[in-house]
């Protein structure tokens, strides 16, 4: 009698962000009763409900000896199934060895620092964050003595 609309069961916009349905609206009278009707379109707003995730389940990685303060070393990628605001990943480094390592916090892109020095293998924690929720991965990086790694010299493809 009031017009008011409820859910019957808890709504998840991961599961369906927009819930479309008929109103009909009838009068009480006997003799000449009348309806109209009108078409709800529900938009159901993002609630930040999920911790971000890797998107890769490697915790080994490989890399080549000799890098130099500001050199490539890998790129973590992470996800979220929130939308927005709520999805709005930042990364970090932590761990015994996270002062030899840079991350850019937005694109998780991991480079050498100055003090980056060579030894058999490294142990950094990357965490990942949402505006409330966080991911830890313990990443095991190690030297690969043997690591073939493509160079360039004027257009030209070298393998040393």
């Amino acid at each position: 009698n009031s017009g008011v609309i409820f859910s019957a069961k808890i709504l998840d916009r991961e599961t369906i962000d927009n819930h479309n349905f008929k109103v009909i609206a009838r009068d009480s009278s006997r003799i000449n009763p009348k309806s109209s009707s009108a078409t709800v379109t529900v938009a159901i707003l993002d609630e930040n409900d999920n911790r971000p995730t890797f998107d890769s389940n490697s915790t080994d990685y490989f890399i080549p000896p000799g890098l130099k303060s500001g050199d490539f070393v890998l790129g973590i990628f992470a996800s979220d199934k929130d939308k927005g605001e709520n999805a709005r990943l930042s990364y970090s480094l932590n761990g015994k060895d996270a002062k030899l390592f840079n991350m850019n916090r937005e694109n998780g892109v991991i480079t050498a620092t100055d003090l980056f020095t060579d030894k058999k293998s490294y142990d950094i924690i990357v965490t990942v964050s949402d505006s409330s929720m966080r991911r830890d991965a313990r990443l095991n990086i190690y030297l690969a003595e043997e690591l073939v790694v493509p160079t360039f010299d004027d257009g030209e493809l070298f393998m040393t």
